[in-house]
C-alpha cells in the first residue's frame, strides 16, 4: 500500500483556490500577465476546465469555476476579502508585464515601510494581487508603521 503524504509532493501546505467564471481564459491570462506556469488541468466530459493548478516558483494556486451554483464572491459589494501576495525577482519588470496584459493597477511599484518593494493590481476578474520583492530586511520590532 502506498503511503499518502500531507501535503502531497510538490504542494505547499497552504494553497489558495481562486474562483473564475471562465477558468480557461484565466489560465491563459495569468500565464501571460503574471508569468505563472501550467501544472495540471482537469477537464470534464465536455472539455470544460473544472480544476487547474498553476505554479510560480515554489508557490501554487488552484483555479476552479464558479458554475457549481455556490456564491464565490466576497460578501458586501466593494469589500476586499482577500489578496494574494507573491514574491517576484523584479517588481518593476513584473509591473510592466502585468500592465501590458491589461491588469488594473491599484498601486504602482513603491518601496514600503516594512522593506518590500511592491505593487497592487487586479486580474481579469477583479481578484487582488500584490507582487513584491524584499529590498531591505527590517527586524519586525523595528518596523515603524506610518
Amino acid at each position: 500500500m502506498r503511503k499518502l503524504l500531507t501535503p502531497p509532493d510538490g504542494m505547499p501546505r497552504i494553497t489558495p483556490v481562486i474562483f473564475y467564471s471562465d477558468v480557461e481564459k484565466a489560465i491563459e491570462w495569468l500565464i501571460e500577465a503574471y508569468g505563472f506556469e501550467k501544472r495540471k488541468v482537469l477537464n470534464d466530459d465536455d472539455g470544460s476546465v473544472v480544476h487547474a493548478e498553476l505554479s510560480f516558483g515554489e508557490g501554487v494556486v488552484q483555479l476552479a469555476g464558479t458554475g457549481d451554483g455556490r456564491k464565490h464572491e466576497p460578501q458586501g459589494e466593494g469589500e476586499l476579502r482577500q489578496s494574494l501576495y507573491v514574491f517576484v525577482d523584479d517588481v518593476d519588470e513584473h509591473y510592466e508585464r502585468a500592465k501590458a496584459a491589461g491588469a488594473v493597477i491599484r498601486d504602482k511599484p513603491d518601496t514600503r515601510f516594512y522593506g518590500d518593494r511592491n505593487y497592487t493590481c487586479e486580474d481579469l476578474e477583479g481578484h487582488h494581487w500584490v507582487f513584491a520583492r524584499r529590498v531591505e530586511e527590517i527586524p519586525y520590532e523595528e518596523i515603524d508603521t506610518p
